[in-house]
């Protein structure tokens, strides 16, 4: 079976690395468990 694969904003990033527990950091930390994050290299 394929991975499934999510496109996170940057925003959303920023969010979950800074405020832990918030939103964006939960549905970061869900996304990362079910599958592959996906994002462009201008984001780091």
């Amino acid at each position: 079976m394929d991975e499934l694969r999510f496109v996170i904003d940057t925003n959303i990033l920023v969010s979950a690395v800074l405020i832990q527990s918030s939103v964006p950091d939960v549905a970061f930390k869900k996304a990362k468990s079910l599958g592959i994050i996906l994002f462009s290299d201008s984001t780091f």
